[in-house]
């Protein structure tokens, strides 16, 4: 690590219980981030735990035009760990080839050092040679593996048409840094959430694959009746801002 080591405090969020735990650590990180997106930068980073009694290699993101707020890193994990959730449910269904994973991910504070007072998100790092499969908008298809489009699929229906994880990407099927494009106002899944335009562009342009028919999943030409448009026609939403 190019970086100084700072201490930091870490937050993990629990989906069963809506809860927060806390723990502070010690964290190196790399002064360039290797690799970034249309929001965030991505930075080698080594977890050494309070008493540097351990290493542990890490990804840290930062977000790439302003600072994090609390709000937005908090937002940005609970999605990671609503991920985290959805992949074990897809899991439990013995007809899949492969099981999918997501890194959990952890809220970070800085307590000193440079970026001291500043927030980020800190996941496990995974080796290997990374790929994506789909976008988050518009909704389509970047690679011809069944798995990701699959798990995408059954994220909507498994939460009744009210949420679809996309952006599905990683090493193998140990997936990190997703979107879920969410109909209820009240949960904040960031500037990547499209709401309700996010989920048309996925009903437009997924196809089904024998995954999905394995799961029994909803054929995609009946995907605009089943979530309340009328037949023939497709819901409407405002543009998003952000692509």
């Amino acid at each position: 690590m190019s970086g100084p080591m700072v201490y930091v405090t870490t937050k993990s969020y629990d989906v069963g219980t809506n809860r927060w735990g806390e723990r502070p650590t010690i964290l190196s990180m790399d002064d360039r981030p290797f690799a970034e997106g249309g929001m965030r930068r991505a930075y080698s980073a080594k977890d050494w735990g309070i008493l540097k009694s351990s290493c542990q290699p890490k990804v840290l993101k930062l977000q790439k035009h302003k600072r994090y707020t609390k709000a937005e890193a908090e937002a940005d994990v609970k999605m990671q760990m609503k991920c985290v959730a959805l992949a074990e449910k897809y899991n439990s269904h013995s007809c899949i080839p492969k099981k999918v994973s997501f890194c959990s991910a952890q809220l970070v504070q800085f307590q000193a050092g440079p970026y001291n007072g500043q927030y980020g998100v800190l996941e496990d790092y995974i080796p290997g040679t990374f790929e994506k499969h789909n976008l988050n908008f518009p909704m389509k298809p970047l690679s011809c593996r069944n798995t990701p489009q699959a798990f995408s699929h059954f994220t909507f229906e498994r939460t009744d048409g009210r949420m679809l994880v996309c952006d599905v990407q990683g090493v193998g099927d140990q997936y990190t840094d997703p979107q879920i494009h969410c109909m209820d106002a009240d949960l904040q899944y960031g500037q990547g959430n499209f709401g309700a335009h996010g989920i048309i562009s996925f009903v437009s342009n997924h196809r089904c694959n024998a995954i999905c028919r394995a799961l029994k999943l909803t054929p995609i030409r009946e995907l605009p009746n089943r979530w309340g448009s009328p037949p023939g026609k497709a819901a409407t939403a405002p543009v998003p801002r952000y692509y």
